[in-house]
């Protein structure tokens, strides 16, 4: 069940905005406390030459210590970004369906508490200009009101993926959001999911919201497209193109899209640290040149029509280092020219 037009109009997007500056203190009271562990108690017990099993032991469960401390930090960072995008979201979407129920007092329409509009008029005429009115108010106010249960569902669905609050007695340190290197293996989980074909609705529109509030942190997309490598980041570039024609416009080939365009951002804000990491454009190269077979014989440059989706826009900003071989003329047959890399127009 949606947010109703009395839930949007009473919450309050400034005391979530409270809850996020909370967290954010939080997280900043925490932020070294895992160096401060491993400094001053890890390393001393390390160097004091304690290498009894029952030492080796006590040292791994002091420095887990540092590790809960360092996910306690991670975890609040990630808190605070889900609550404060919300925030943005329901403000964004009150704005919206105030401005709608204006429209309807301005105009002489009445809204009521069931959500059904009417009005008075003197004449046809003016009934037909208050009837086109009331439709596009009415489609306004339903806008407003899931673009805010939007909002809640997937805040509320990141929290629970973000804190594992399961019986293990332990934090989540692979969490979303606040810290881009949990964002960007969160953002990979899910990617995984894709090329098993098992990433359902919500898990794409965490996708999105992820890809989202990192545009941008070279920190989070160098992180990601080396967590991803150029084979995986090919498979998922190719898996959201597909989705993106077979899903439903208006949902989840509407938001593959976007992530598709993320991807490529994401690849070009992390294209100066990847280009000076030889055996990640190795790997780029070597999958560029993937040959594939269909069943009647016929031979594709699968690879190159991958590295083609990513190049559009200009994606990758630096030169990549001894670039592919040029092809045989016979090979090049029913290829172009891209960039500087070749691919098939279409794959068998």
């Amino acid at each position: 069940m949606g947010l109703t037009a009395e839930d949007v109009e009473t919450c309050s997007p400034d005391a979530l905005d409270a809850v996020a500056a909370a967290w954010e203190r939080l997280s900043g009271a925490m932020s070294g406390d895992k160096d401060t562990v491993d400094r001053e108690v890890v390393a001393p017990l390390k160097n004091g030459g304690w290498e009894s099993h029952d030492g080796r032991r006590a040292i791994q469960l002091i420095g887990y210590v540092g590790d809960q401390l360092e996910a306690i930090r991670a975890e609040s960072g990630a808190m605070a970004s889900i609550v404060r995008e919300a925030a943005g979201e329901l403000r964004a979407a009150q704005n919206d369906l105030r401005n709608a129920l204006e429209s309807a007092r301005h105009a002489g329409i009445q809204r009521a508490p069931d959500g059904r509009l009417s009005w008075t008029a003197a004449n046809d005429a003016q009934n037909s200009m208050l009837e086109a009115e009331a439709k596009d108010i009415d489609r306004r106010i339903l806008a407003a009101l899931q673009r805010a249960t939007d909002a809640d569902m997937v805040a509320a669905n990141t929290m629970r993926k973000n804190v594992d609050f399961g019986p293990k007695g332990d934090f989540n340190v692979r969490s979303l959001g606040g810290d881009p290197t949990a964002d960007a293996a969160r953002a990979g989980d899910l990617l995984a999911l894709l090329d098993k074909g098992s990433l359902g609705d919500a898990d794409l529109a965490l996708l999105d919201t992820l890809l989202k509030q990192n545009v941008g942190n070279k920190a989070f997309d160098v992180q990601l497209m080396q967590l991803l490598g150029p084979e995986r980041l090919m498979d998922a570039t190719t898996n959201l193109e597909q989705l993106g024609k077979d899903g439903d416009p208006k949902k989840a080939g509407q938001t593959a899209g976007l992530i598709e365009d993320r991807l490529r951002t994401a690849l070009g804000t992390a294209s100066a640290d990847l280009a000076g990491d030889a055996e990640w454009m190795r790997r780029l190269k070597d999958a560029g040149r993937e040959v594939e077979t269909s069943p009647d014989g016929h031979t594709s440059v699968y690879g190159y029509q991958q590295l083609s989706q990513l190049l559009k826009a200009r994606a990758i900003r630096h030169r990549i280092p001894d670039g592919p071989r040029r092809r045989p003329a016979r090979v090049r047959q029913g290829h172009e020219q891209r960039a500087g890399l070749e691919h098939h127009r279409s794959r068998p």
